[in-house]
C-alpha cells in the first residue's frame, strides 16, 4: 500500500541522507547526500503516462522543497 511506501520513503531518507564527514587520503571531506524519494500509486482509468507525469510532479515540487529548506540553514 501507498502509506507503506511513505514510511519506507521516510526512513530511507532519515537513515542515508545527510551531511557526512569521510577520510579521504588524510583528509576530512565533508559531504551531502540526499535524494528524492516518493511512491504513486495509479489512479482508477489513469495511464500509464499520466501516473508518470503526476509522480514526475509530485518528484520535483519535493525536490524544490527540499532543496529551499537546505537554503535556509
Amino acid at each position: 500500500p501507498l502509506d507503506v511506501a511513505h514510511i519506507t520513503a521516510h526512513r530511507i531518507e532519515q537513515d542515508a541522507f545527510g551531511e557526512f564527514v569521510l577520510a579521504r587520503h588524510g583528509e576530512n571531506v565533508q559531504v551531502i547526500i540526499g535524494a528524492a524519494i516518493g511512491a504513486a500509486e495509479r489512479q482508477p482509468n489513469e495511464t500509464a503516462e499520466s501516473l508518470l507525469e503526476r509522480a514526475d510532479k509530485m518528484m520535483y515540487e519535493k525536490k524544490r522543497s527540499t532543496k529551499a529548506a537546505a537554503a535556509a540553514r
